[in-house]
């Protein structure tokens, strides 16, 4: 993500923080309202369900050993594929993950861990080198989709905004868009000076990485959104701090920091 759509991405978030407006930003700095963040989560855990039946029947294909079932069992992996890749993006507009939606991640996940599980026996109990070679192919689609709704889980479960920081700076560079977006949402909450205080110590633990590049854009973004946010602040006057309008994103759970 560029760091001129990382700006674009904060410019949403803080205004709907000040404004009351319900956005976040996906990883095109696109914007995401949590309605249609929740109808996504809902929507992949139904997906996730398909694509454990097929894989289920795929496993259960994979015994006869045949012509026929070998034909069965191409069609299936790549229909296991396509929803694992639907999952997969999915996954990439949750960017500031609810706790509420936590539980129904966390089946997605696991329905998506078994199905990985299933396409393993199912290439265990084939000789054919064309359907083993598609399985195996769709195993990785399944297993980025995993990582993808793991990193989605793991920042609803933070409870800290160092921890998440820390997380982020060892998060794949791809995933750490949401972590970011974690910890705008949890600042936004603070008052004036609290956020300031804040800000100070997240920049200096992500100048203290060893990642120049994650450096560079990661500090950038944090001081926009400073910047960004006092000025919006300062421009309405005192309004009691930024809790009252931050209702969307991860603070709409109640639980924890988010």
């Amino acid at each position: 993500m560029s760091i001129k759509n990382f700006s674009l991405a904060l410019v949403l978030v803080c205004s709907s923080m000040v404004y009351g407006a319900d956005l976040t930003a996906n990883k095109d700095g696109v914007s995401v309202s949590v309605t249609e963040q929740e109808s996504t989560v809902k929507a992949a855990l139904g997906l996730s369900y398909s694509l454990l039946g097929a894989s289920i029947k795929l496993s259960n294909t994979a015994t006869k050993n045949n012509e026929l079932s070998q034909a069965s069992m191409l069609q299936l992996s790549k229909d296991i594929g396509t929803m694992a890749d639907r999952i997969n993006a999915m996954a990439d507009k949750i960017v500031a993950t609810q706790n509420i939606q936590s539980a129904n991640l966390e089946t997605t996940e696991k329905n998506m861990l078994q199905a990985q599980q299933n396409l393993l026996n199912a290439s265990k109990s084939i000789d054919n080198a064309t359907v083993e070679k598609n399985i195996q192919k769709t195993q990785a689609s399944v297993q980025k989709a995993i990582s993808n709704v793991q990193t989605n889980i793991d920042i609803a479960k933070t409870k800290s905004i160092n921890t998440v920081v820390s997380k982020m700076s060892k998060a794949p560079y791809k995933y750490r868009y949401k972590y970011m977006n974690a910890i705008k949402v949890a600042i936004s909450k603070m008052d004036k000076k609290a956020r300031e205080k804040e800000f100070k110590s997240v920049l200096a633990q992500i100048q203290n990485t060893k990642e120049s590049r994650q450096k560079g854009m990661e500090s950038e973004s944090i001081s926009s959104m400073s910047n960004s946010m006092d000025s919006q602040m300062d421009g309405m006057g005192s309004s009691g701090g930024m809790g009252g309008g931050a209702g969307g994103g991860m603070g709409g759970a109640g639980g924890g920091m988010f």
